[in-house]
């Protein structure tokens, strides 16, 4: 919409009547809605009514409806440039990309930095090329930027040699689309629209660049709303805490006093207001999301916002953690040898949760039938029961899973020292005294940032029931580590 509507050329190619010239994948209108409105005649021919005029006028209202429905535009030409998303940097540019590199991380880590601090970040879009130069990258704060505050000359590198492979292969980001749009606003004398008033649902998964462009937009931005949960920062590329807000819009008044907008009324927000009344999930549901909360809280403090405990408002049953890694047990558990044996009935009101398409595909065809998503697909949905298939065996963590083995340890050893009646947290001796199969593995800030999304993907997916959650992986090594956490907890 504002591509179409700001002054100055557009990013994307379109006519005079500022309608798209060509197809891009992933980017799509909203006129495909309309085909499933009846037009006004559409319920004549059902009328008792044998007028042979009304017969006629429905006739040709239906053949009306077909050209409509068929589409009398000529097709759209394929656009020469092709969106550079996560899935393409990782699979595609990734390889090339890191290829005298002496990097070693997961190209989400590396995306996200691309993504929230080099061409994201509200210091970004007032640069002349759209994203930071080295000396500025590496001049964020460590608390703002945790992943790479020792190497981001590593980092840096990468990002030139995407740059570079995205201008020789025809490729754009999001980013290289907000900025354009950034800088054809910030020319424009006068708006021809007005946005009273902005609000925000799941911001975790804005870039500040993003939330710089709604700033802007809005003619009184101190009657945005914003609201979210960084805990449930799972957006590939996305990196945001809320305490950050306070940064942005105090970036954006005091470029506003260098610029001919008036936006030095702007106030800075002094208090983020937490909600720590949960009416969705019960206290079972709510003490299992807790204990994940606590291995980021120990691990990862600075990538999120550490918040009261979420208070249940009522009592329910503790997620069921399934043994068994067979898929043929789990199979036979969920449907029975009949229906009536069932255990765990699946309809309109159940999910079975995956980590990504692929994990669809390989679906035993018992679960296969009803509603399976992503979880990445199940934000901001909620069911009454959930099952989390295969989550730790799809997972890009692989032996980090150990480090909640060496966090579990500490807890005992603190219960320990402290005495059960003065420590916070409660350890099941006995579950820890048989949990010697896995070894525990020392964190390291450097080599495991990777369970700092992971454990926020599976705090998403445990957070989506209402009733039941039940875990189940074929994976019995990667999942050992947090079965054995879930347990003692």
């Amino acid at each position: 919409m504002l591509d179409a509507s700001a002054d100055g050329d557009p990013f994307f190619p379109r006519d005079e009547d500022l309608a798209l010239k060509v197809e891009i994948p992933g980017w799509g209108t909203q006129e495909d809605i309309f085909n499933i409105i009846p037009l006004e005649h559409d319920d004549l021919l059902d009328s008792d009514d044998d007028s042979e005029d009304i017969q006629k006028n429905a006739r040709q209202s239906n053949r009306v409806k077909q050209v409509h429905m068929m589409g009398t535009k000529p097709e759209l030409k394929a656009f020469n440039r092709r969106e550079c998303t996560y899935e393409i940097f990782a699979y595609e540019v990734w390889p090339k990309v890191t290829k005298k590199s002496e990097i070693d991380c997961h190209p989400s880590l590396v995306w996200t930095e691309i993504m929230s601090f080099i061409k994201g970040s509200y210091e970004s879009l007032q640069t002349e090329k759209g994203f930071l130069d080295k000396t500025e990258y590496i001049g964020i704060g460590r608390k703002r930027a945790p992943n790479f505050s020792g190497n981001r000359s590593q980092v840096y590198d990468i990002f030139l040699r995407y740059h570079h492979y995205k201008q020789q292969y025809s490729l754009f980001d999001e980013a290289d689309l907000l900025y354009k749009l950034y800088c054809r606003l910030r020319t424009m004398a006068f708006q021809p629209w007005i946005f009273h008033e902005i609000y925000v649902d799941e911001t975790q998964d804005f870039t500040q660049a993003e939330l710089a462009l709604l700033v802007s937009l809005c003619s009184d931005p101190n009657k945005m709303f914003l609201t979210g949960d960084t805990a449930q920062s799972i957006m590939r590329g996305i990196s945001f805490r809320f305490n950050d807000l306070r940064s942005l819009f105090f970036y954006v008044k005091k470029s506003a006093k260098k610029s001919e907008r008036n936006l030095s009324v702007i106030e800075i927000p002094q208090k983020v207001h937490q909600l720590t009344h949960n009416y969705r999930s019960h206290t079972g549901i709510l003490s299992l999301a807790s204990s994940v909360l606590d291995i980021l809280l120990e691990l990862f403090p600075d990538s999120f916002d550490p918040l009261e405990k979420d208070q249940g408002m009522f009592a329910g049953p503790k997620p069921i953690i399934i043994e068994t890694s067979s898929s043929e047990d789990l199979a036979l558990l969920l449907t029975g040898s009949r229906r009536k044996t069932s255990h765990i009935e699946f309809g309109a009101h159940q999910a079975v949760l995956v980590v990504n398409e692929k994990a669809k595909e390989q679906l035993p065809k018992e679960l296969g039938c009803g509603i399976v998503l992503t979880i990445f697909e199940s934000k901001g949905l909620e069911f009454d029961d959930i099952l989390i298939y295969n989550f730790f065996k799809d997972s890009h963590a692989k032996k980090e899973w150990r480090v909640v083995t060496d966090f579990l340890r500490k807890l005992a050893q603190t219960e320990v020292t402290n005495g059960n009646l003065n420590s916070l947290v409660e350890i099941d001796a006995d579950v820890l005294a048989q949990s010697s199969k896995t070894r525990p593995l020392e964190f390291d800030p450097n080599q495991h940032k990777v369970l700092n999304s992971e454990l926020k993907h599976l705090y998403t997916a445990i957070t989506r029931a209402r009733v039941n959650v039940w875990i189940f992986d074929e994976d019995n090594e990667k999942r050992m580590p947090m079965f054995e956490y879930f347990k003692a907890r």
